[in-house]
């Protein structure tokens, strides 16, 4: 079977430690400018002492952000050589990529407060709306749309992946806390605690796992043309039978 047809878990994974095997650099610095990013938004938040700001920024600029570091992690999987301004080209595309992720997160967020089921659901199964946005040029509705299409049948597979994506992502948790108490009882010591997992997460984890969801796309996608292709092939067998 192809490499990009291959719908499994461990082929994602595998799939994606190649490409990081491959292209560490461009990985590497995207998840140093994204992470670092955001970590000084947290830490701006701290010292200014309230939650406006690290409001504004996490509304307005990390989910442009987070839609930015998926295309390069998708234009790397690719083969091509990116240059690292694609982590700001969704900038861009500014408004059909804000209106794509808040709808994503609001639609998540209803789903939860229905009993958390709908809400994994709908996070599996319209997750690569977030790609659709830059790789097809999509609006919201349009990239729902298509992310449904290629997530069906595949949502168990999605849902294994993304377990274990949440496990590993969770090595920056410690630090991230450490910076928000910052001023407070606990810090020092989750700083400390926290600082060599989180700059694992930062080198190794993260690249790995943009890398590994892109290749998860890039394979719905190659799924989803062999069947419109075998349908077609079906279809057009039985009319000459006919």
């Amino acid at each position: 079977m192809d490499e990009q047809s291959n719908v499994s878990v461990k082929s994602w994974y595998a799939r994606g430690w190649k490409t990081y095997k491959e292209n560490p650099k461009n990985l590497i610095l995207g998840s140093l400018v994204v992470t670092g990013l955001s970590t000084l938004f947290t830490f701006i938040n701290v010292l200014t002492g309230g939650q406006w700001f690290i409001f504004i920024t996490q509304l307005f600029i990390t989910p442009i952000l987070g839609i930015g570091w998926l295309y390069l992690c998708l234009l790397t999987v690719r083969g091509d050589k990116p240059d690292l301004a694609v982590i700001f080209s969704a900038f861009k595309r500014y408004g059909r990529a804000w209106v794509t992720y808040i709808l994503f997160f609001l639609l998540v967020i209803a789903g939860v407060f229905l009993v958390v089921v709908p809400g994994v659901l709908w996070a599996l199964r319209y997750g690569m709306s977030l790609f659709n946005v830059m790789d097809k040029d999509l609006y919201a509705r349009n990239a729902f749309r298509h992310s449904k299409r290629i997530t069906k049948g595949f949502l168990g597979k999605l849902f294994g992946f993304f377990i274990i994506s949440a496990l590993l992502s969770s090595l920056s948790v410690p630090f991230s806390m450490g910076i928000q108490r910052i001023g407070t009882g606990g810090a020092a010591l989750l700083l400390s605690l926290g600082i060599v997992p989180f700059l694992a997460a930062m080198i190794l984890i993260s690249p790995w796992i943009g890398s590994s969801m892109a290749c998860a796309y890039e394979s719905l996608m190659t799924a989803e043309k062999e069947t419109v292709k075998e349908e077609r092939g079906n279809k057009d067998g039985k009319s000459e039978g006919a």
